[in-house]
C-alpha cells in the first residue's frame, strides 16, 4: 500500500502543486462571495488529480502489470481511494484555514465543510464507472457523475433556502438552523464513497488486464 501511494504521489506531484495553488486562490475568492462553496471548490479540484491518475495509468500501460505485483487487486483499489481521500483532506485543511481567517465563523466553516465532503465524496462514483467502462469514456463518465451530483445538490440547496426563508443571505444568518441538514448531506456523500469502494473492488476483481 505504501509503495502504491508513493507511486500515485510522485506520478502526480507537479499537478498536485499546481492544483493546490490554483485551488487556494479560488478558495480565497469564494470565501468572500460564497463561503459555503469555498471548501468544496478546492476539494473537488484536488481530487481530480486522483481520478485523472486512472487515465495516466492506462496510457502508460502500468495497470497491465498489477497482476504480477505481490498485492491483491483490492489493495490496488483501496490505494486509489486512499489517495483520493488524502487529497480531499489536503483541500479541506487549506480551505478551512482560509475560512477561519476570512469569516471567523465556526458555523459557516462547519456547514461549508459538510457541503464539501458531501459533493467530493459523491464524485468518487467516477472510480467504479471508470473501472467498468474504461478511461476511454472518461468525459462521458465525468458528465454522468456531475449530473448525478447536481441532481442531489439541487434539492439540498432548495432545502437550505427553505431553512433560510428563501434567501441566501438568510441562509448565512440562520446557518445553525440548517447545520444538521448539512451534516446529513455529508453523511450521504460518505455512504456513496463506501458504496463506490465496494463496487470498484467487485468490478476490478473480474476485470481482464
Amino acid at each position: 500500500m505504501n509503495g502504491l501511494l508513493k507511486s500515485h504521489y510522485y506520478a502526480n506531484q507537479e499537478k498536485i502543486i499546481v492544483y493546490t495553488i490554483l485551488g487556494s486562490i479560488i478558495s480565497v475568492f469564494l470565501s468572500f462571495i460564497n463561503p459555503l462553496m469555498s471548501i468544496f471548490a478546492i476539494m473537488v479540484l484536488l481530487t481530480t488529480v486522483a481520478t485523472d491518475n486512472l487515465k495516466s495509468e492506462k496510457i502508460s500501460k502500468w495497470i497491465n502489470y498489477i497482476s504480477t505485483l505481490p498485492i491483491t487487486r483490492s489493495t490496488y483499489i483501496i490505494s486509489h481511494f486512499t489517495f483520493y481521500i488524502l487529497l480531499s483532506l489536503l483541500g479541506m485543511l487549506i480551505s478551512t484555514i482560509i475560512l477561519i481567517i476570512v469569516t471567523k465563523s465556526f458555523l459557516i466553516i462547519l456547514t461549508s465543510l459538510f457541503i464539501g465532503i458531501g459533493i467530493t465524496f459523491q464524485y468518487s462514483l467516477i472510480f467504479p464507472l471508470t473501472f467498468k467502462f474504461g478511461v476511454e469514456k472518461s468525459n462521458a463518465i465525468f458528465l454522468t457523475t456531475s449530473f448525478f451530483v447536481i441532481s442531489l445538490y439541487v434539492p439540498f440547496f432548495y432545502g437550505l433556502l427553505r431553512f433560510g426563508n428563501g434567501s441566501y443571505v438568510d441562509i448565512l444568518e440562520n446557518i445553525s438552523a440548517n447545520l444538521l441538514y448539512s451534516s446529513l448531506y455529508a453523511l450521504l456523500g460518505f455512504v456513496i464513497l463506501v458504496v463506490s469502494v465496494f463496487m470498484s473492488i467487485k468490478i476490478f476483481k473480474f476485470k481482464e488486464l
